[in-house]
């Protein structure tokens, strides 16, 4: 979805809950925002789920 925009993505560890289970397990939700931004500049594409954000 995101490629197709030129939008830079992490990369999804899961199919079913996307980035969420990266947030999850990061030991702070903007903290890990925070470091996905500083590695992919300012936008950036995440999956919520399926969604995309």
């Amino acid at each position: 979805y995101f490629s197709n925009r030129s939008i830079l993505c992490p990369p999804i560890p899961s199919l079913i809950f996307g980035h969420l289970s990266s947030l999850w397990l990061a030991s702070s939700y903007s903290e890990q925002l925070h470091k996905w931004r500083l590695q992919y500049g300012s936008v950036y594409g995440i999956f919520e789920g399926v969604r995309p954000v």
